[in-house]
């Protein structure tokens, strides 16, 4: 009786043993996915933190690019205001968006360059028609032939184009009197702030062809 009452018993523990493996089984399986799920759920966390903070990185490097630019047109509009005119300034207030733009990089391009594009800055404005003559080659060497006065050779080119092309330079003036229409051929007045020490050149930029014309020292 003993002995069937412990074989009872001890089949009894073997039954509470194998369920208790199984549920201590299916515990760490269990534990298993939720630690693959968080790992996964951990990643995807990861991932759009990551896409969000590069989002946010490139949203931040727009608007500092924006802020560049915009304080760089303010220091150009600035520099423009003591660069032209208040004729000029009133002028270019009726000019479509395009051309004000296009006056503006000439104003700028011409700062860069120590002078004023005038002839094409005053056609933009109105101010001059494209039909006004300009200086040919043969004029110039006919008005060098009856003049040896750096002044009256001013004067008489001043009566055949008013307005010169290009006028500036950094210590010693020049004037620019342009054959063609971007520049590549060209009269140069080289210091005529200096009188009879005015140099005047056919200049050809394509080959930096320099051939002098009229020498003010002779």
């Amino acid at each position: 009786m003993k002995k069937e009452l412990l074989s009872k018993f001890l089949a009894f523990i073997s039954i509470v043993m194998i369920i208790v493996i199984l549920f201590s089984g299916r515990l760490i399986n269990r534990e298993k996915d939720n630690s693959h799920e968080n790992i996964s759920e951990k990643k995807d966390e990861d991932n759009d933190f990551e896409m969000d903070f590069v989002a946010e990185e490139e949203k931040m490097n727009k608007i500092k690019e924006e802020e560049k630019n915009e304080q760089k047109k303010k220091e150009e509009q600035g520099t423009l205001y003591n660069i032209i005119t208040d004729e000029e300034w009133m002028l270019i207030k009726n000019l479509s968006p395009e051309k004000r733009k296009e006056f503006e990089n000439l104003v700028m391009e011409g700062y860069k360059m120590v002078g004023r594009y005038s002839y094409k800055e005053k056609l933009l404005l109105g101010q001059i028609s494209k039909y006004n003559q300009r200086m040919t080659m043969s004029e110039i060497n006919a008005i060098i032939s009856e003049n040896n006065d750096s002044n009256k050779i001013v004067e008489e080119i001043k009566k055949v184009q008013p307005v010169p092309d290009y006028i500036g330079g950094s210590g010693v003036t020049n004037v620019e009197y342009w054959l063609d229409d971007n520049g590549n051929e060209k009269i140069l007045l080289h210091g005529v702030d200096l009188k009879k020490n005015m140099g005047i050149y056919y200049v050809r930029e394509s080959d930096k062809k320099y051939v002098m014309l009229f020498d003010g020292n002779k």
